[in-house]
This record gives structure tokens, C-alpha cells and sequence, in this order.
């Protein structure tokens, strides 16, 4: 095994791992999204104390709730605009694109495919931190979906042909370890970052700082070598045309004249 393939896994483990924060902070800052841009249903939340809140969530209408001291009527981060962005936007797009990209891995450049992929998912988590309408989040989810569609495909090729089939199985795992890092650092990024109010920007600082390493990882990815570029290609003997069409007759007729 080559320290350089264990390079190559690591930075297609960590391109996973930025991958899965890009899918799952949706899920984990839907409140803070809705509440900026302003999608989805409205629910009555408490805004003062902690006594009030029961009474608050007994409310349904707007009129109810703003009329009680304490209460406020706010997006809940729910409702079909969230589950389009959450649900279909990404779903339908990574299945289609999957395809695509596992088309794109058979004849490109793979290490470049999944460079490229990162740059656009991670560029698209950015913008989304820019985002000031429902629409860019959605067609930015959908950047994310497909840019994340082409690492298992690529990435999975590239690390059949990088490791014997003795080290096979646990590369496969430690690439899979993306996705669990992701979705457990979403939650990281997506509370605890977003509760922080980097420079007063909320859960808009939180989309641009997880989406830059995979900026950096995307750049490094494009120093990687393609294995299929570096195998040794075959020579292919040159073929006797002149007997092939003869079917032997030249063959025979020189034996009859040294005869």
C-alpha cells in the first residue's frame, strides 16, 4: 500500500464528509432559514419566558397569539416549502445526476470529476449563506445534490483500482466514514456555530465557513493522478496484411520456388 493512495482516500474521505454537512444543514437550521428569507407555515413561540411558552403553543392563529403578552408568530422551518427543499430538490436531482456522473467516471478524468463536484457543492453551500430568496436556496440545494452525486461513483472506482483487494474493504469503510462525520458535524455547524453569531451574521456565517474547505480539498484533489493515466499501454504486434489476404498463398508459392 502507498502512502500516497492513503493521501488520495483521505482527501475523498473528507470531501464526503463536507458533502454530508452540505446535505443535512438544511435540516438543522430550517428555523433560521425560514425565519430570514420567510417560507413555510407560522407557529406561536414564546419570546420571553419560559412560563409563557406553553400558553403560547396553544394558539393557532396569528390574531391569538400576537394578542397575548409573550407570545410571537413566527416561521416554524416546516411546511411544503421545506419539504420541497429538503425532500425533492435534492432527491431527484442526485438520483439523475448520479447516473450521470458514474457515466462521466467511466471516460474523464476522476480525480478532476470529483474536484470539480466539490467545488460546486461546496461553492453552492456558500451562495446558500448569501441566499435572500426561497428560489436561489432551492436551485443551490439542487447545485449541492448534484455535485455530491459523483463521489460514490468516482470515488468508489478510484479506490478499487488504488488498493488490492486485501485492503479493498476497509478503504471502503474509512470512505465511508464521510457520512457520518458529516451528518454529525452538521449539527456542530448547524447549532453551536449558528449560536455563536459569527460576526453577526447567524446561520449565513455558518453556510460560508463549512463550505470553504471543501474549496481547499477541491483544489488539492486537482493534483491527483488518474490511475488509468498512468497504466502502461499495450503494443499491439503489427499485422502481416500482405498473408492475411493471400490466405498463405505467398507463403506457399516462395516454397515452391525454393523447390
Amino acid at each position: 500500500m502507498q502512502w500516497s493512495n492513503v493521501g488520495v482516500l483521505g482527501l475523498l474521505t473528507l470531501s464526503y464528509m463536507v458533502g454530508e454537512v452540505a446535505h443535512f444543514l438544511v435540516a438543522v437550521t430550517s428555523k433560521d432559514l425560514a425565519r430570514s428569507i420567510g417560507f413555510g407555515d407560522m407557529q406561536c413561540y414564546a419570546n420571553k419566558t419560559v412560563t409563557v411558552s406553553q400558553v403560547c403553543a396553544g394558539f393557532k392563529v396569528a390574531e391569538d397569539c400576537q394578542d397575548q403578552a409573550g407570545c410571537s408568530w413566527e416561521y416554524s422551518g416546516q411546511g411544503w416549502e421545506y419539504q420541497l427543499l429538503a425532500g425533492p430538490a435534492f432527491i431527484v436531482v442526485f438520483t439523475i445526476s448520479g447516473v450521470l456522473m458514474g457515466f462521466l467516471a467511466d471516460r474523464v478524468s476522476r480525480p478532476r470529476l470529483i474536484a470539480v463536484s466539490v467545488f460546486v457543492f461546496s461553492l453552492s453551500l456558500i451562495l446558500m449563506g448569501f441566499s435572500t430568496k426561497y428560489w436561489q436556496l432551492l436551485v443551490l440545494r439542487m447545485g449541492i445534490a448534484a455535485g455530491e452525486a459523483a463521489l460514490r461513483p468516482a470515488g468508489g472506482s478510484l479506490i478499487a483500482e488504488m488498493f488490492s483487494a486485501k485492503q479493498r474493504g476497509i478503504a471502503n469503510g474509512i470512505f465511508s466514514w464521510g457520512v457520518y462525520f458529516g451528518y454529525g458535524f452538521s449539527f456542530l455547524f448547524g447549532i453551536y456555530l449558528t449560536q455563536l453569531n459569527v460576526l453577526g451574521y447567524g446561520w449565513r456565517a455558518t453556510y460560508v465557513i463549512a463550505g470553504l474547505p471543501g474549496i481547499l480539498i477541491a483544489a488539492a484533489l486537482l493534483l491527483v493522478d488518474d490511475p488509468r493515466d498512468l497504466e502502461e499501454k499495450v503494443v499491439v504486434a503489427p499485422i502481416n496484411v500482405s498473408r492475411k489476404l493471400s490466405y498463405g498463398f505467398l507463403e506457399r508459392q516462395t516454397e515452391v520456388e525454393k523447390t
